[in-house]
């Protein structure tokens, strides 16, 4: 399979993927303890943008929020 083939299959999947979940969790660590966020999400038909929704209040939605250097495995 060359390489235009994969790209072609991972981007149908990744459509699919889009259009059949509409909710994702997002898990950070701060101070050596996990948090999770239940999100809404959506992406463009061409892939290119995704649009991430966050309930407000949440630091993951607030605009002084920091992403942190490492994800629980």
């Amino acid at each position: 399979m060359n390489e235009m083939g994969t790209d072609v299959e991972i981007q149908s999947l990744l459509q699919e993927l889009f259009r059949s979940q509409r909710y994702a969790v997002m898990a950070t660590n701060e101070h050596e303890q996990p948090f999770t966020s239940l999100m809404a999400f959506a992406a463009t038909n061409d892939l290119r943008q995704l649009v991430v929704l966050t309930e407000r209040g949440l630091r993951a939605s607030s605009p002084t929020s920091r992403p942190t250097p490492r994800l629980p495995c």
